[in-house]
């Protein structure tokens, strides 16, 4: 971790491996995320730290997944 690096993220993940990655993270968009990588992203797009800024997260090195679950509803996907 570098010395500017923020000590803790609290973020959305939006694209975990094998995932495409969304139109948010223009850099990044349309590709598949890479094993051991995830794609994040925060409210504040002018100031977040997150994919759009850092590309790919290493899971190893980043990642508390507390709660992932993934809802059906009238054939839209919630991530909650």
């Amino acid at each position: 971790m570098a010395d500017d690096d923020p000590p803790w993220l609290i973020k959305r993940a939006v694209a975990l491996p094998g995932d495409v990655v969304p139109a948010e993270v223009p850099h990044l968009a349309g590709a598949r995320v890479p094993a051991d990588r995830f794609v994040v992203l925060g409210d504040n797009s002018a100031r977040s730290y997150d994919s759009r800024r850092v590309g790919y997260l290493h899971a190893d090195t980043h990642c508390l997944v507390l709660s992932y679950a993934v809802c059906k509803h009238s054939g839209q996907r919630f991530v909650l």
